[in-house]
């Protein structure tokens, strides 16, 4: 279940590729146009058609992967509603940093959309896999992890890997590199900063409650983000003629986000946090390979071992991560 995830998360990362990329060429057989120009109100607009497929989808599943799914939210609910007393005030800050959380994540989505618009995708996720560096510092900050000679290690490959992919050759059919490098950064930055938001929440919400929150809040800033007014550059670009592609595709999206999220929190309950953090960490590579075999594009030799280093220190900081969390969670409402 675990490798089946991390799959489907690496054929996501393709599919938005071939969306906004002009003349992808699917197993180098069959041509396939672009849905649509790379642009910041296209970005919302996939964003949202993806959650509109999500969100439903999340609601007819979540009571049967948690059965007191609605007594949470009830709880949660009341906890706004009624008088200010300190377990109202504690479920109050939870439900304020579950939203939080789903803005950050949000933040994220966003940013690496642009980034894979940009550049490669191997390259896009490859940056992107910072975060476990970014979540480990918020981490020593915030929480006085202090890190280990084994987790300084995972962040020296990290860093090292991330200098690499970015040294490398530029290749050809990209768009605007920096633009893209610097968005895939940042998603992952943002990206940290949900991962962190998570921990505080893990012992006192219930993982599906808590995600349901998120794509809540994920699906509605994007009808917000799409209203915005932007500039020409920016705004939205559709062909009407491609409508019916477009929707298609958000909803792949949608089924393919909600399939890897069931299969990783299945996957994880019977194998354990270690063993699938380290199989989680490959996806970078996975990301690579799909996307060469699928819709042809390369890396050079450099970065193709800057791949390799990222996915190593994600992998080794995840499970030296989870392998040291064995504090008992407090109860969750």
């Amino acid at each position: 279940m675990i490798v089946l995830s991390a799959v489907l998360s690496s054929l996501y990362n393709v599919a938005i590729k071939v969306i906004f990329h002009e003349g992808s060429q699917i197993f180098g057989v069959l041509e396939v146009e672009r849905l649509l120009p790379p642009t910041l109100g296209n970005t919302f607009l996939i964003l949202t058609l993806r959650f509109m497929v999500v969100v439903p989808l999340m609601i007819l599943l979540s009571p049967i992967l948690h059965p007191t799914l609605w007594q949470d939210l009830e709880n949660l609910a009341n906890s706004v509603r009624g008088n200010p007393t300190p377990a109202n005030a504690a479920t109050k800050q939870i439900l304020l940093l579950s939203v939080v959380s789903g803005c950050f994540l949000f933040l994220s989505q966003v940013l690496i959309y642009i980034a894979i618009a940009q550049v490669t995708t191997g390259m896009a996720i490859a940056l992107f896999f910072i975060y476990p560096m970014v979540s480990g510092l918020l981490s020593w900050f915030l929480f006085r992890d202090r890190p280990t000679t084994f987790r300084i290690s995972a962040i020296a490959a990290i860093c090292c890997g991330e200098l690499l992919v970015l040294g490398g050759s530029p290749n050809p059919g990209m768009g605007n590199t920096s633009m893209g490098s610097s968005a895939a950064i940042l998603s992952g930055v943002a990206f940290a900063a949900y991962i962190i938001l998570t921990r505080v929440c893990a012992s006192k919400l219930h993982p599906v409650t808590f995600t349901l929150i998120n794509f809540a809040t994920m699906l509605l800033l994007s009808f917000i983000c799409l209203m915005l007014p932007l500039p020409s550059d920016w705004n939205l670009a559709v062909d009407p003629s491609k409508m019916l592609e477009l929707v298609l595709s958000a909803f792949i999206l949608g089924v393919l986000t909600l399939a890897g999220y069931l299969l990783n929190n299945v996957g994880i309950s019977k194998l354990g946090g270690s063993r699938s953090a380290l199989i989680g960490g490959t996806i970078p590579v996975l990301t690579v390979i799909f996307a060469g075999l699928i819709i042809q594009e390369n890396l050079d030799i450099v970065q193709i071992l800057g791949v390799l280093l990222v996915t190593f220190g994600a992998a080794a900081f995840s499970f030296e991560t989870m392998r040291n969390q064995v504090k008992p969670q407090g109860k969750r409402i």
